[in-house]
């Protein structure tokens, strides 16, 4: 199978278009090793954009030994820690076994100083321990006071899917108008809908693989969602393969309305 196809940073560096969501909330032994192979298997079928949240760092350091040149690295910084960027930086870099990040996101507004935060990134960056840096879970006020600073700014995460669309009404296209891209994270946890049914009956997919394939249809988008088994991880990637037309988006539309004004961003 072939690679699931890139969309690029405004750098012009091209980046996985479906990406791995990792997070670890079991400590039981047989399970963690599951879900390592699964990121493995996910890695070999090209969906290389790997982000790591805080509790999944450990584990994706076990993934990615090896292999950690074929990987577009993504990790947070908890808006608490702001005021210890370095060191917060330091002690991710330890956790995941690495010596860079390829992307570093700001997880939060909060009340940090965005200028002094953009100037601590910045630093960072010069001493090559992150490529690019963004920014998570900002609304568009939030998002809207960072670029005074006319920043490089290279992504933002936030909650998107079919039943969290509130990024619809002003984010993305904001993102769109600053070349920033949006990293769409989704747990795939929707409720049963006969419209998501009635589309994945009608290409012979499941209800997860049309969410992502919707995800998918948006540019300037990369879609993350975990896999804890290699089968999920076929499930997902074999998404990339659907292509929605004019009448599914209208089904989906149907069941999962757009947003019809401001709408608060579900957090990450």
């Amino acid at each position: 199978m072939v690679a699931a196809g890139t969309v690029r940073l405004r750098s012009g560096e091209p980046v996985s278009v479906l990406g791995q969501g990792v997070r670890d909330h079991t400590r039981d032994a047989a399970t963690r090793r599951a879900r390592i192979l699964a990121l493995q298997h996910g890695i070999d079928l090209g969906m290389t954009l790997i982000d790591a949240a805080p509790d999944g760092e450990e584990l994706v350091a076990d993934a990615i030994v090896r292999r950690r040149d074929d990987i577009f690295l993504v990790a947070r910084l908890p808006v608490a820690r702001a005021g210890d960027m370095a060191g917060s930086c330091m002690r991710t870099l330890r956790r995941l076994g690495t010596d860079r990040l390829d992307l570093y996101l700001l997880h939060g507004r909060g009340s940090v100083d965005l200028e002094a935060t953009v100037d601590d990134f910045e630093r960072l960056r010069a001493a090559g321990l992150i490529r690019h840096w963004g920014v998570a879970d900002f609304s568009l006020p939030s998002f809207t006071e960072l670029f005074l600073t006319d920043p490089d700014c290279a992504a933002e995460e936030v909650w998107y899917d079919l039943a969290h669309r509130g990024v619809e009404w002003d984010l993305l296209d904001r993102c769109r108008e600053r070349e920033v891209l949006v990293l769409a994270s989704t747990t795939l946890e929707l409720q049963p809908h006969p419209r998501l049914s009635e589309v994945a009956e009608r290409h012979g997919a499941t209800p997860n693989q049309i969410s992502l394939a919707w995800l998918l249809s948006h540019e300037g988008l990369v879609a993350i969602a975990p896999a804890e088994t290699r089968e999920r991880a076929e499930e997902h990637r074999a998404a990339a393969e659907i292509r929605l037309d004019g009448h599914d988006h209208a089904v989906l539309d149907d069941g999962f309305p757009p947003p019809l004004g401001p709408r608060p961003l579900t957090h990450l």
